[in-house]
């Protein structure tokens, strides 16, 4: 209202100042103002306690923080070796080697049983069967597994290699078999055998091929055909044929445990597996539950 500053007031200022309670006067503007100012002053004054107490605060905090660590900080965080450090060495390895064994295995799922009449009591060892052919690759790989597994357990298992038997080609295979086991050359021929076939892709199911093979491991070709043809070796071939059906062998490579335990590979068990399940039945035999076949 220009007429407070000026003290010329005007129409609009003179009906409202008939219209209010209290008639301004020359001084309205002045009071006014004093009361704007004073009233800027009181609340500085307020504000200011607690401007301080907040900066106070916020030193101290920051002073904290630089001396104790927070809970996020990295360097109290714990590290995977520090914690692996403080277990046993002992423990630690036993964790790692039982860690597979744990595991439930289900019968039905995992392994089957198996009924074999002529099976005989074995308290020293556990019978160990492997069931393969010398065409299947899954059986390739799967000896060097079995090889590893067995190998540091000679005392424990006793294990035997026996050729499926299901076509006339298994059946030529399983004859090269036993002919190299009475050459006594068994181990050495099965890994040749194996290694000829899916190593170096050769062609192994005619007669002078395999002559070829065995001339490099120093044997005759009429050393070979003679134990090839022998009665002796034709007569494994019928006991292969034999447990093969008494065992309902219907796939390669599988195990046989202690002649009760069928272990074939499924969408449960891959090759790794077969050994685990194994080992988990031999660890969890009873007394009288060894048998050999």
């Amino acid at each position: 209202m220009n007429s407070m500053y000026n003290n010329q007031p005007d129409d609009f200022e003179r009906r409202l100042a008939e219209l209010s309670i209290v008639e301004p006067s020359d001084d309205y503007a002045n009071l006014a103002n004093t009361l704007g100012d004073s009233q800027a002053k009181r609340q500085w004054v307020n504000w200011k306690p607690l401007v301080g107490f907040t900066t106070a605060f916020a030193l101290v905090l920051v002073i904290v923080i630089g001396i104790v660590p927070m809970p996020w900080d990295e360097s109290t965080l714990p590290d995977s070796h520090s914690v692996s450090a403080t277990l046993p060495v002992e423990e630690t390895q036993n964790s790692v080697a039982s860690s597979s064994l744990d595991r439930p295995f289900v019968l039905g799922i995992h392994y089957t049983e198996v009924e074999l009449s002529r099976a005989v009591n074995s308290p020293l060892f556990s019978d160990i069967k492997i069931f393969f052919s010398y065409p299947c690759f899954p059986c390739y790989e799967f000896n060097e597994i079995l090889e590893e597994w067995s190998g540091s357990r000679t005392m424990e298992l006793q294990v035997t290699n026996v050729p499926v038997t299901w076509s006339e080609v298994n059946r030529y295979y399983a004859r090269v078999f036993y002919a190299a086991e009475s050459l006594d050359l068994q181990k050495r021929a099965h890994e040749q055998i194996f290694e000829a076939l899916h190593r170096d892709n050769q062609v192994l199911e005619d007669l002078p091929s395999m002559v070829s093979l065995f001339a490099g491991l120093g044997i005759s070709q009429q050393q070979f055909l003679t134990a090839y043809n022998s009665e002796a070796t034709a007569r494994r071939v019928r006991e292969a044929e034999q447990i093969n059906q008494e065992l309902v062998i219907q796939s390669a490579p599988t195990l046989i445990v202690d002649c009760r335990y069928r272990i074939s590979p499924n969408v449960e068990v891959g090759q790794q597996e077969m050994v685990e399940v194994a080992q988990y039945l031999i660890d969890n035999s009873k007394p009288g539950d060894k048998q050999a076949c």
